[in-house]
């Protein structure tokens, strides 16, 4: 297997041979994430499914508890973007035939009562006992259910016979 950090790095013969783009924490340091992807869709020609995480921004501890140490954490400069569930539907719209755009919560109840108590991450480490128990299992999936999560997870695909190709 070969990876490319970047598409010039890639040899020309090898950019029909991609079917499959993967992207974990890239989108949101690009200034057009758009451009990106349609450049990206014109160098890969039979690439047809994009698999994108992203930060988002509807993360329960800036949009819920509004904790000021999260958020300087997170808007740090590097950041273009922070996509919520619609902005980032948005983001793909036009590009892509089907999109599907789901909720993750990688950090539970334990790193969030340590961003609230302590300001700083970790909180998972050291309250170990609490991650993965009921209490956190629970506390994952409401927060999901209201609306929030900490990540973004994207699939896209591009039909065999899309115009756009």
């Amino acid at each position: 297997m070969s990876v490319w950090s970047d598409l010039e790095q890639m040899p020309e013969a090898r950019r029909g041979e991609i079917r499959v783009v993967t992207m974990f924490h890239v989108l949101e340091h690009l200034p057009d994430p758009r451009l990106f992807l349609r450049d990206a869709i014109e160098a890969l020609p039979n690439a047809r499914l994009f698999v994108i995480e992203v930060p988002c921004a509807e993360d329960p501890l800036l949009t819920l508890y509004e904790s000021e140490a999260f958020s300087c954490f997170t808007y740090w400069s590097h950041h273009e973007h922070l996509h919520s569930k619609r902005s980032l539907e948005s983001v793909f719209g036009g590009i892509f035939d089907s999109i599907e755009v789901s909720r993750l919560q990688r950090y539970g109840l334990a790193n969030h009562l340590g961003w609230l108590s302590r300001g700083k991450p970790g909180g998972q480490v050291k309250m170990s006992w609490l991650e993965r128990s009921p209490a956190d299992v629970e506390y994952r999936s409401e927060v999901m259910a209201q609306g929030f999560s900490d990540t973004l997870w994207a699939v896209a695909r591009i039909s065999p016979n899309s115009a756009g190709r």
